[in-house]
């Protein structure tokens, strides 16, 4: 995406782009991590790497 910022000349584009990305994901962060998850972690473990080896 950098590139194609640069490519068109928008180069205040190229660091607008990933710090748009970057606070995307801090606030999915905070969000994900207030989030209060039921179970065990035990359990959590085992249900996400059941999910991940199902596809």
């Amino acid at each position: 995406m950098i590139s194609v910022a640069k490519h068109y000349q928008q180069d205040m584009h190229a660091g607008i782009i990933p710090a748009t990305f970057s606070t995307g994901s801090f606030v999915g962060g905070l969000i994900y991590g207030h989030r209060t998850w039921s179970g065990t972690a035990t359990r959590q473990l085992i249900v996400a790497t059941a999910a991940f080896l199902g596809g």
